[in-house]
């Protein structure tokens, strides 16, 4: 059986797991649409912010975690074991300070995938790769409160908004051809772990191979 690869252009490749090892079918599915293929995440939230701007953090992220659950997205409260474009992180992040009274703030929501670039050296036999993660998806906005004033409003109506617009790309990204054929072929078998239940699991294994040597 043939071994299928999927490519999410300008950002990663992804080997697909349970498939034969003789040959390689390479699936191609643009940046724009990687989206599509999200179907759980990790959620972050990162405040930078001071003087008092912004105490309703745990309702932003609780609105954010609403809004990709109703669309089937199911959120983790723990890391992935592995990242891929089906259980990407997502991270809405906010920046600012009190300046004269008001809060300034500039926010932005991205969808983190796996990247990596490779090189070999001159002569010799060494491989470089430098991994990390890149966005698939991204979008920010800057707001300022009026005086005295918070700005817990203003960021949960500005988290909403990237929302739409990030669901928005998901649900129209799942009718590509491209994406609905690599869910097919690539992720069917793929069902994502954090590092708890991957720890919960060695445990067990290692459990039943002691139990095993004492008979």
């Amino acid at each position: 059986m043939k071994k299928v690869l999927l490519v999410v252009l300008m950002v990663l490749l992804v080997p697909c797991a349970g498939m034969g090892e003789e040959d390689y079918t390479w699936l191609t599915v643009s940046r724009t649409k990687g989206v599509g293929l999200m179907e759980s995440a990790y959620l972050l939230v990162n405040d930078d912010v001071s003087g008092g701007c912004w105490t309703n953090i745990q309702a932003v992220k609780d609105r954010i975690r609403y809004r990709l659950e109703s669309e089937g997205i199911s959120v983790s409260q723990e890391e992935f074991l592995i990242t891929t474009p089906k259980n990407p992180i997502i991270v809405f992040s906010v920046f600012g300070d009190r300046f004269v009274g008001r809060c300034g703030a500039s926010y932005r929501l991205e969808v983190l995938v796996p990247a990596a670039s490779s090189s070999w050296g001159t002569g010799s036999k060494v491989n470089v790769a430098i991994r990390g993660l890149m966005p698939l998806w991204v979008n920010s906005g800057r707001l300022t409160s009026a005086v005295d004033a918070k700005a817990n409003g203003q960021l949960i109506n500005s988290a909403d908004s990237l929302m739409d617009s990030l669901l928005a790309d998901v649900l129209s990204s799942r009718k590509d051809k491209m994406v609905v054929n690599a869910k097919k072929q690539c992720f069917k078998e793929f069902h994502p772990m954090t590092f708890r239940e991957y720890e919960e699991k060695l445990k067990a294994h290692q459990s039943k191979l002691n139990n095993k040597s004492k008979k």
